[in-house]
């Protein structure tokens, strides 16, 4: 039926991103990538153009709105929004005002772009040394399902990365919250994912394809302007 060949079409270009053979990269040239430290190393190791990332360290969700302007003036097709990680340090006095906030931005910026499509991605869970450091962390799973409450209400993408790095543990930097450049195309594989199956009608998960394969960063990083 024409779900399945919707399916089959989607895995062929996914195994193909995965083996090298298109350029996972070259999806992104419509886009922009909004967050804090961890969306700014797209930029920072040479994955992304930087004029694509809007991110710096220590943003929260209501960082955003400085960047409108900007944004409407390249009118990219897709808008990821990945904030939550400093949200989630006592930023905010509950997860219910993280939502209030996160949802009244992301509507903003949904009222000025009408033609692109939206994504928000869940909080990238740390390790347990990030924990052990800072316990605010133990809230990420919280603020996760506001994340996803959002989308709902918005009608916008949920973009779930809670297991992105099960399996990939080395990738974590020292810290336990960034990651080593290898985790990059693996948070962009997630996020290609979500927008085909967004594209093609398909619901989150009704593709076969699995996110345990290896990346090497070197083979991954394309030529950015």
């Amino acid at each position: 039926n024409e779900t399945e060949q919707i399916r089959e079409k989607l895995d062929d270009l996914l195994a193909k991103i995965e083996s090298g053979e298109a350029d996972i990269w070259s999806y992104f040239s419509d886009a922009v990538i909004l967050g804090d430290s961890r969306a700014d190393d797209f930029q920072y190791n040479g994955f992304l153009p930087k004029y694509r990332i809007m991110a710096e360290l220590g943003t929260a969700c209501v960082d955003a709105e400085d960047y409108l302007d900007t944004i409407i003036d390249l009118y990219p097709a897709q808008v990821y929004f990945t904030y939550g990680m400093n949200d989630v340090d006592g930023y905010w006095n509950t997860p219910s005002d993280f939502h209030d906030a996160y949802a009244k931005v992301i509507r903003e910026f949904m009222n000025e772009l009408p033609d692109a499509e939206f994504f928000v991605c869940s909080i990238i869970p740390v390790n347990q040394h990030a924990i052990d450091n800072n316990p605010h962390y133990l809230q990420i799973p919280e603020y996760n399902e506001e994340i996803r409450k959002i989308a709902d209400e918005l009608g916008i993408t949920w973009i779930n990365c809670d297991d992105m790095l099960v399996g990939h543990e080395d990738l974590y930097d020292t810290d336990g919250q960034h990651f080593f450049p290898e985790a990059y195309p693996l948070w962009a594989r997630y996020m290609l994912k979500a927008r085909f199956e967004e594209e093609s009608g398909l619901t989150t998960g009704d593709t076969d394809y699995e996110s345990d394969g290896e990346f090497s960063a070197e083979s991954e990083v394309s030529e950015v302007e």
